[in-house]
């Protein structure tokens, strides 16, 4: 939390060995298969969703990658730690999205794909030259930061293994979950193979076992359909909130008046700011790419365009396809050794965690100033004064 006020949080950015990364290096490489046909790159990118499942899917040279991905990698893209989410297998676009994505990325910039070597990221230096003063002629300060260094990286290293060890834990957890819904609704105890991710786990044994008020899981699930619908017409409540006594009995779910992360002003151009915690330091300018929790649920599947910064109301770890191909990244509700911050900072994305009500603050489209070594999102143009001006980022190491 103290590194994440400063630039030092570079002393950790460009982490090759980080676990998570692997499907980042995936997708660059189906992405490189596909660079000579510029027609499928654009029908990844900008085709209607079925229209590009479709071109996905129809490569004979991805046919091999994707399936070797698919083993890899079986959760679904968005929502994996939801049982009710489809897997990947169903549902590759978002995948193929950000295949479509790295591979515009390659074809402007192709020294992307190489491989530059194993040597100490840039930020690591510059944040060690930040560090210079405080650490001359003080040698037990540099032993003490020479051996937590590398225990950190360590540590972190552990946690993202054990989290993609987590994951295909959970999809076999899925694969069974999915195979008792179409058992269940083969049995016609159900009206659609989905209706049992409304029930509890109490309620869907109690049924089975006879042992529950009521084995009518379709009248179940129409009375929690009816909930859900009321819930998602009222407006969302604030991260935090108090209540008292029974829950569901006189709370309207209000944040308690208090402290916290306010709206600041640029001093140069008068623009609204914000601030939150330094992840990975950099300073970059372009369009942003705003994704609230409730757009990664709905019909359409979200994704990101090269170039933008992309800000997240909910750090779903999936996004980690888009990474390589944005410009910064911006999280709601994260902190700097959150997982999503973690892959970030190992490629030396420009990325700032933690900051409040950006997901209502901004549009898709408005232009930005991303400085996240100082902690600060300046938006700098709304979104119709931002597409006159072009979307191209412009990034600083």
């Amino acid at each position: 939390r103290t590194l994440a006020r400063t630039r030092a949080m570079g002393l950790l950015a460009g982490d090759a060995a980080c676990p998570g990364l692997e499907a980042i290096e995936r997708v660059k490489a189906m992405a490189g298969l596909i660079l000579h046909k510029p027609e499928l790159v654009e029908a990844l990118l900008h085709a209607p969703d079925a229209e590009a499942t479709q071109a996905f899917l129809a490569v004979p040279k991805l046919e091999r990658p994707w399936r070797d991905y698919l083993a890899a990698h079986p959760q679904p893209a968005l929502g994996a730690d939801k049982l009710e989410s489809p897997p990947l297998a169903e549902a590759p676009l978002f995948v193929a999205r950000a295949v479509g994505a790295m591979a515009s990325l390659l074809q402007v910039y192709p020294y992307l794909a190489e491989d530059h070597g194993n040597g100490p990221h840039p930020l690591r230096a510059e944040a060690m030259a930040d560090l210079a003063p405080a650490l001359k002629w003080r040698p037990w300060r540099r032993r003490a930061l020479a051996w937590l260094l590398p225990a950190l990286e360590g540590a972190l290293r552990r946690r993202e293994a054990w989290r993609l060890r987590q994951a295909l834990l959970v999809e076999r957890t899925r694969a069974i979950a999915h195979g008792i819904a179409r058992q269940l609704f083969a049995n016609g105890l159900l009206e659609a193979p989905g209706d049992l991710f409304y029930l509890t786990g109490g309620e869907l044994f109690d049924a089975l076992e006879g042992s529950g008020p009521t084995a009518d899981l379709k009248a179940l699930v129409r009375l929690r359909r009816r909930e859900y619908a009321d819930w998602a017409r009222r407006p969302a409540p604030p991260d935090d909130f108090t209540t008292t006594g029974p829950v569901y009995l006189g709370n309207a779910f209000r944040a308690e008046p208090g402290p916290g992360l306010e709206t600041t002003t640029d001093p140069d151009g008068g623009d609204d700011a914000r601030e939150g915690d330094c992840a990975c330091p950099g300073l970059v300018r372009g369009t942003v790419r705003v994704v609230r929790e409730a757009d990664a649920q709905g019909g359409a599947v979200p994704y990101a365009m090269p170039g933008e910064v992309l800000v997240l109301s909910h750090p779903d770890p999936g996004w980690v396809v888009f990474l390589p191909s944005v410009a910064g990244l911006v999280l709601e509700r994260d902190d700097a050794m959150g997982h999503l911050a973690v892959l970030a900072r190992a490629l030396g994305l420009p990325t700032l965690v933690g900051v409040s009500g950006v997901g209502d603050w901004l549009r898709t489209g408005d232009w930005v100033e991303l400085d996240s070594a100082q902690g600060r999102l300046t938006r700098m143009g709304m979104a119709d004064a931002a597409e006159a001006e072009g979307s191209e980022a412009v990034a600083e190491a």
